[in-house]
């Protein structure tokens, strides 16, 4: 599975592609969330986003409410990295409805961040696996 690490922060970046890459993993890295969405629209296969949750220039929100309306980001998973308990809002619960959202808190355990990409890697490949008319997200509207 694909991992693309999204965090403006380069040390963190550094050592969770470190640790991805001894678990085997194809690690990206994107510093913001334009970029992310750049690399989610031209990756052919299903990927796993690790989404910090605040970046300048488009936040990890921002990046969800665009893969909500986007069929070709919406294929991918998304694991919200973030050091605020405030990220539970109730926009991110509708957005649950439309992709495949988890969450880790910083500082993050390094098993528990794993176990978040192993289940996500999961339920990608369950989508995968599944009938072609399952997979469409619904539609999704944000007042943001």
């Amino acid at each position: 599975m694909h991992v693309l690490i999204v965090d403006d922060d380069g040390d963190i970046r550094e050592t969770l592609r470190m640790f991805l890459e001894d678990e085997a993993y194809a690690v990206s890295e994107a510093s913001d969330g334009i970029a992310a969405l750049e690399v989610g629209r031209t990756n052919t296969k299903p990927l796993i986003m690790l989404l910090d949750f605040m970046m300048p220039k488009l936040d990890g929100m921002g990046v969800l409410r665009v893969a909500a309306t986007d069929p070709l980001l919406a294929r991918h998973g998304y694991i919200i990295m973030t050091a605020l308990h405030r990220a539970e809002s109730d926009e991110l619960h509708q957005l649950h409805n439309h992709l495949h959202i988890s969450s880790v808190t910083k500082p993050f355990d390094l098993d528990r961040l794993s176990a978040a990409i192993t289940a996500m890697t999961d339920r990608l490949r369950a989508q995968a696996d599944a009938p072609a008319e399952m997979e469409a997200p619904e539609s999704f509207t944000s007042d943001h």
